[in-house]
């Protein structure tokens, strides 16, 4: 089993679901956690998309992608 590992962070639940569904078109599994404090305070802890360590590199190349 692998360890999860942080492939991107973002201010909103939006913009890491769009992220998120990037890496899934690349055969890549992700996962989304958000420190909002049960949802009374969206957008506080960001958006962090988890990924498997072994998918990360590959993963950060995907965001690079998206960036530009």
């Amino acid at each position: 089993m692998s360890e999860l590992v942080c492939a991107g962070v973002f201010s909103n639940k939006i913009e890491a679901e769009l992220f998120k569904a990037a890496l899934e078109g690349s055969g890549i599994q992700a996962t989304i956690f958000v420190d909002d404090i049960g949802g009374m305070y969206p957008g506080v802890g960001g958006a962090r998309v988890l990924v498997n360590e072994e998918d990360l590199s590959k993963s950060k190349a995907i965001l690079e992608e998206i960036e530009e």
